[in-house]
């Protein structure tokens, strides 16, 4: 098993307990159970939930990019990964310097451009949020891994993404999310998080 399998399975693990102590005491749905029972519940396990998916999903792009990165400077193992990182930046080296005593070897140019590639990328990381469609592709697209285009984990992507960033930014959505909706969401997301597990491990 590999690195990104024992993360996969930890996140599923974590997912599941905060379920267990947030959720499941609301399914199945009861009528007579009003939104403002559940509230806080719902809103605990969509962020609890959201925060755990983000770093697995961020721990996972970073793993991709120096394992790459790694694998080419110890056996100049290749993988499209690093063809995508480079182009993601437009990084280019000269090929003759002028006024220099010593004219670098190829693998010095691209030392040098895995180098810049690995310290922007890990910055995008590290100055980015969430798990929108849309920042989940500038996070494994310079990595030569395309996200799953079902509609339906797009969509739970999306309206998780959305769920958080209205807890976490403006006090509260406006209308309640409910408990099977928010867990149907996530179960969602975790087989995007799947699907990128699998892939990751292509790039190793």
């Amino acid at each position: 098993m590999s690195a990104f399998d024992d993360r996969y399975g930890e996140l599923v693990s974590h997912i599941g307990a905060i379920g267990t102590e947030f959720i499941a005491p609301y399914l199945p749905a009861d009528p007579s159970v009003s939104p403002v029972d559940y509230e806080l519940s719902v809103k605990a396990y969509c962020l609890l939930a959201h925060a755990a998916i983000e770093e697995y999903l961020e721990s996972v792009a970073l793993g991709v990019m120096i394992a790459c990165i790694d694998n080419w400077t110890v056996s100049r193992k290749y993988a499209d990964s690093l063809t995508t990182l480079v182009a993601r930046y437009g990084l280019t080296f000269e090929v003759v310097e002028k006024n220099v005593a010593y004219e670098k070897r190829v693998v010095d140019h691209l030392k040098e451009l895995f180098d810049e590639a690995k310290r922007r990328f890990s910055q995008d990381v590290f100055d980015n949020n969430g798990i929108s469609i849309d920042y989940l592709k500038q996070l494994f697209l310079p990595l030569a891994i395309d996200i799953d285009s079902d509609v339906n984990v797009i969509n739970s992507i999306n309206k998780l993404s959305k769920e958080r960033g209205s807890y976490a930014h403006k006090g509260g959505a406006r209308v309640v999310l409910s408990p099977e909706d928010a867990r149907n969401f996530v179960v969602d997301c975790l087989k995007l998080c799947e699907d990128i597990r699998i892939k990751a491990n292509t790039k190793l």
